[in-house]
């Protein structure tokens, strides 16, 4: 049975919580790396955690961001051999706050679903609305990855977050730079998303504000 990990960030942690988030890395091979410039990127935003959404392929990619910050990971459908290491699922407690952090390709129906839209450039990040599992039913914000492309949103009272892929695309993904996300918790109420990406430079892309007591946030 796929495992669901549960970690209350609440005694550990307080405001402001910054938290980079990142996702497939896609580094296959002991000799391949993480750039040092996308290291030094994460350092920059000074995170007290970091999130990684799956496919990480090579656990080494792990211990290089544990020398940042403490990592919190979940397995992805190309990290089968790691399925006895990552969970598929981690939920988050912190104060009023659950966070969901899965990769999203879902179920071998769903997975095989995807990825014909992923072949019909038809693959956006809003899917993961469609196939939440159950157990994400009460996440107020909702971390994920697969589709390679960022994209922050409210929908239903809930925040959804993709960073995007921390490692370069090809020119047949809809988004191919590397990407990622700063999360910070500013309150019980708010939180402020930043996703930046690279192209020449580190910049942001896009950015989201939220407010609970707004009715969910505007956009930025």
């Amino acid at each position: 049975m796929d495992r669901i990990l549960r970690t209350d960030l609440t005694a550990a942690f307080g405001y402001p919580l910054i938290i980079a988030v990142l996702g497939d890395t896609h580094i296959q091979g002991p000799q391949r790396r993480i750039p040092e410039d996308y290291l030094e990127k994460i350092r920059q935003v000074d995170p007290s955690l970091i999130f990684h959404t799956g496919d990480i392929m090579e656990l080494h990619v792990l211990e290089a961001l544990e020398r940042v910050a403490p990592v919190f990971a979940v397995r992805g459908n190309r990290d089968f051999s790691h399925r006895n290491r990552l969970p598929v699922m981690r939920l988050f407690q912190f104060g009023d706050t659950e966070i969901c952090l899965l990769h999203g390709h879902g179920t071998i129906a769903q997975y095989l679903r995807l990825k014909v839209r992923y072949w019909q450039g038809k693959l956006d990040p809003e899917f993961i609305a469609d196939q939440l599992p159950d157990a994400a039913a009460n996440s107020r914000v909702v971390i994920f990855g697969h589709s390679h492309v960022p994209r922050v949103w409210s929908e239903q009272g809930k925040l959804f977050l993709n960073p995007g892929a921390f490692s370069e695309g090809n020119h047949n993904d809809r988004f191919w730079f590397p990407s990622f996300a700063r999360f910070r918790i500013e309150s019980p109420q708010k939180i402020f998303v930043e996703i930046h990406c690279k192209e020449d430079d580190w910049h942001v892309y896009c950015s989201k504000r939220i407010d609970w007591n707004n009715n969910g946030g505007a956009a930025q």
